[in-house]
């Protein structure tokens, strides 16, 4: 029910831009506006996960049915009906607790290189070299084929088992049971949705988001030692930015001014700022990072003219209309400051 999911994202205190849900859940190149509000909803961490949502349908919907209200730029907020579907939703659906680390490595693709390891490992146990294996791209096909080729078969056997006996130790009774109700293997075949032992208000959008939240449990768990579900990761390891972006951020960083860096790139002095907001946000820099980056001067100016005020309700023209690009990026960096240092540090790169 992903339309009673995206209850789950919005509020009756303030206006929301549904259109950023659509395009961060189908993943693929972000704007930096995209990113920023992303940031600012929590949404980040779903990159990806739901690409064939069509958000602006889901939306006419919601508003048919008077859950939620929409202004005449097209931003969304909860009416009171739709905040009781909320509470509602949250107590009789599946809301996920693990995401954070999608931000760092494809869950969706990790889901599919996992579910064929765990079905080859289990076949190989056996000794069987005659199956028909778990459909996946064939470029990741071939990427876990590798992977398998740089481990021994006792390795393989062995470990794999140990580490995720070790992982669903620490699960409740039920959700380990739950777990290995997705995963086949050798004369073992995963559960139909209707054989699950779920609660009835479930259905199959509840049970995909059960999956991905604790497959991003394990691998978030997995990363606290060196082990064989670790190093699987890898291959689903994500590039926060693009290849140009790394490219202007590292120049940068090298002490060269935006403008130097526009020239050697050949590119425009706003396309470096724009790389350097995305590694801002995407990296999730501290406010230590952050505040370095705007003249005390500016700090002073945005103080005075937004204070306490909401940063959703900013409005750039308030402070520098009409002027040099370079006081947009100063204003967007001013609102990470102010969530950074609302938030705390928080640091994805793990």
């Amino acid at each position: 029910m992903l339309a009673g999911y995206v209850l789950t994202k919005l509020n009756s205190t303030e206006w929301r831009r549904a259109k950023v849900f659509g395009n961060i859940w189908q993943g693929g190149a972000q704007t930096v506006s995209t990113s920023f509000w992303g940031l600012v909803y929590d949404l980040l961490p779903e990159t990806g996960l739901f690409a064939s949502v069509e958000i602006e349908k889901i939306v006419k919907s919601l508003q048919r049915q008077g859950l939620i209200a929409r202004d005449e730029h097209g931003l969304v907020q909860l009416t009171a009906k739709g905040a009781s579907a909320q509470a509602e939703y949250v107590t009789t659906h599946y809301v996920p607790e693990h995401l954070s680390i999608n931000q760092s490595y494809d869950v969706k693709f990790f889901q599919e290189l996992f579910l064929l390891a765990n079905q080859t490992i289990s076949e190989l146990a056996y000794s069987n070299a005659q199956f028909y294996p778990y459909q996946i791209d064939l470029r990741a096909q071939w990427q876990l084929k590798n992977w398998l080729k740089g481990h021994s078969r006792e390795v393989l056997i062995k470990q794999w088992y140990l580490e995720l006996q070790t992982w669903l130790a620490t699960l409740p009774n039920a959700d380990a049971q739950l777990f290995t109700q997705m995963l086949f293997g050798h004369d073992v075949t995963n559960a139909l949705f209707s054989e699950l032992p779920v609660p009835t208000t479930w259905d199959e959008f509840d049970w995909q988001v059960w999956q991905l939240d604790h497959l991003a449990a394990l691998m978030t768990h997995s990363l606290q030692s060196d082990s064989l579900i670790k190093s699987l990761m890898t291959l689903a390891q994500r590039a926060l930015l693009s290849n140009s972006a790394e490219q202007s951020v590292t120049l940068w960083q090298q002490l060269q001014s935006v403008n130097q860096v526009a020239q050697g790139r050949r590119i425009k002095p706003n396309t470096v700022r724009e790389h350097i907001l995305q590694a801002a946000i995407l990296q999730r820099w501290s406010a230590n990072e952050i505040e370095l980056l705007i003249p005390a001067s500016e700090q002073k100016v945005l103080a005075d003219l937004y204070g306490d005020a909401e940063i959703t309700t900013w409005d750039f023209k308030a402070y520098a209309g009409g002027k040099d690009p370079r006081y947009f990026t100063y204003f967007r960096l001013y609102q990470l400051l102010q969530l950074a240092t609302k938030r705390g540090a928080i640091d994805v790169r793990v």
